[in-house]
Formats: structure tokens, C-alpha cells, sequence
């Protein structure tokens, strides 16, 4: 992607967050951009039927997540986003994460390991 493009979808992901989490998410994108990375949002905020539709296909775990939420009116408030590096989106999500993780370090963000799609956690896998 451009990086005109990628700051324009960047921006426009945000518009969907929830605006102290947005400020959060931007401080994080820029503190990567300084280290030479090309951040991008995937996806931020998304619709009960696409994450039905994500768990269903076994993309997602849960049902009802943070990228659901939404405030006054049905605005879209959403908790989470989904970064990727744009120069490197299919790098394996563990490898990815552990960058992420070490780098965000007092960032106010957490990428918990339970997180991770795939992980043996019990209270991701339903036994």
C-alpha cells in the first residue's frame, strides 16, 4: 500500500475507535514509524455480524469482542485494532507480536499472549 493510502486508512480505522483509545493507538504507530516501521490498521471497529461471520470461519475466538464496541447511538467505539507491519503483513502473528510486545513497553497497551489466535489457553479454547 502507498503511504499516503496507509496514513488514510490509518486515520480512518481510528475514526472507529474509542477516542482515548485512539490517542493510544496513533502514539503507538507513531513510535513504530520512528523505528522504520509501516504500521497499519487492519481492522478496528467491526460489526456483530462480521465477527459472528470471523468466529464462525475460525478466524476469531469469541463471539463478542473489543472490536465490537460501540457507544452513544451505535457509534462505533472499538477497543482494539488489528496493526500489521505493511511491509511485512503475512509475518507469523507469534514473531510479530513479540516484537510488538517488547517494543511497547510502558505504552499503556497490552498484547497479552492469550490473545494470540491459536494459543492452547483453556479460556480461549473452550475446555
Amino acid at each position: 500500500m502507498n503511504e499516503g493510502a496507509r496514513k488514510e486508512r490509518n486515520q480512518q480505522r481510528l475514526s472507529e475507535c474509542f477516542p482515548a483509545f485512539a490517542q493510544r493507538v496513533e502514539a503507538v504507530i507513531r513510535d513504530l514509524e520512528d523505528e522504520g516501521f509501516r504500521p497499519r490498521i487492519q481492522d478496528a471497529h467491526r460489526s456483530i455480524e462480521d465477527q459472528l461471520l470471523a468466529f464462525k470461519k475460525g478466524n476469531s475466538r469469541v463471539k463478542f469482542g473489543f472490536h465490537n464496541v460501540t457507544g452513544s447511538g451505535g457509534r462505533s467505539d472499538a477497543l482494539a485494532v488489528d496493526l500489521l507491519d505493511d511491509d511485512h503483513p503475512l509475518v507469523p502473528a507469534g514473531e510479530r507480536e513479540q516484537v510488538e510486545s517488547e517494543n511497547r513497553k510502558g505504552s499503556a497497551l497490552l498484547f497479552p499472549p492469550h490473545y494470540r489466535f491459536g494459543t492452547e489457553d483453556p479460556l480461549w479454547s473452550g475446555q
